[in-house]
C-alpha cells in the first residue's frame, strides 16, 4: 500500500539491491538517491500516521476553533496521503526502468562473454 511505511522501506530495500548490481554509475546513484527518498517518506508517514492516532473520537475538538484545526489536520493528511501514491507511481516506473536498464546490461556482458568465448575457440 501507498501510504504504509513498511512498503516504504521495503522499495527503499529493493532499490539498493539494485544499485548494488548497476554497472552504470549514473543508475547506481540514481537508485542510491532514489533509496533514500524512499527511507525519507517512510520516516515522514510515520509522522503522519502518529496524528490520527493521538486524536481518538473523544479527544476530538468540541469547539468551533478546535474543530477548524481538526479538519485542516484531515485535509493535510489527506494531501500527503495523495502525494505518497503519486511519489509511488512514479519510484515504480523509475525502479522497472532500472530493471531493464541492468537486465540490458546483464544480457549485453554475457553476449560479449560469449563473443569472447567463440573467438578463443
Amino acid at each position: 500500500m501507498p501510504g504504509d511505511p513498511k512498503e516504504c522501506r521495503a522499495q527503499a530495500r529493493r532499490c539498493t539491491a539494485l544499485a548494488a548490481m548497476a554497472r552504470d554509475p549514473t543508475l547506481k546513484s540514481a537508485l542510491s538517491d532514489l533509496a533514500i527518498s524512499w527511507t525519507k517518506l517512510a520516516d515522514e508517514l510515520d509522522r503522519v500516521h502518529e496524528l490520527p492516532s493521538k486524536r481518538t473520537p473523544a479527544s476530538r475538538a468540541t469547539s468551533p476553533g478546535d474543530r477548524k484545526a481538526d479538519e485542516q489536520n484531515d485535509v493535510e493528511l489527506a494531501r500527503v496521503k495523495k502525494a505518497v501514491r503519486e511519489v509511488h507511481d512514479i519510484a515504480a516506473i523509475k525502479q522497472i526502468d532500472a530493471i531493464k536498464k541492468i537486465a540490458d546490461d546483464l544480457r549485453r556482458a554475457t553476449e560479449e562473454g560469449e563473443q569472447k568465448k567463440d573467438f578463443r575457440e
